[in-house]
């Protein structure tokens, strides 16, 4: 079954250039030379709250954490927080949204954000390079199915 819908969870510290990859790849529409269109959305916890970016900025997400749940893929970028920081509720969102059956893709150390709620697999966690590799927040994966996709990306 062809995708259709890409949420992006967006969180304080977002890095932009990470997003912006997530934009990009999805958030543009090229149906006009023959490419998929998707139903794009940037989630926050709080939708029409703006949130801080790696340079100082804001970005105000259109959608709250319920858009998660059953979207395609669920895109998680990089931050520049600690991984103690993520909100909670965020997290649960994004568990929910892999329960129910969305594909989590993360960008460098948005692997990080996955991992910490449990949405990752038990193969070898790869590394992004952005993240010491004795971060105590590294990731232990559950199942065999990670694939590396570039030096950046991971999906689950």
């Amino acid at each position: 079954m062809p995708l259709a819908s890409v949420s992006a969870l967006v969180l304080d510290g977002l890095a932009v250039f990470e997003f912006g990859v997530i934009c990009e790849v999805f958030g543009i529409d090229r149906s006009a030379e023959g490419v998929p269109n998707f139903d794009f959305k940037v989630c926050g916890p709080q939708p029409g709250k703006p949130l801080r970016t790696s340079v100082g900025a804001q970005l105000v997400p259109d959608h709250g954490l319920d858009a998660l749940v059953g979207a395609d893929v669920v895109a998680v970028a990089a931050v520049t927080d600690p991984v103690e920081a993520y909100p909670p509720e965020a997290l649960a969102a994004l568990r929910a949204a892999h329960e129910s059956g969305s594909t989590i893709l993360t960008v460098c150390s948005g692997a990080f954000v996955a991992g910490r709620r449990g949405c990752s697999t038990d193969a070898a966690a790869p590394r992004t390079g952005c993240i010491p590799p004795n971060s105590p927040s590294a990731i232990r994966p559950r199942s065999s199915t990670a694939m590396c996709c570039s030096s950046t990306t991971v999906i689950w």
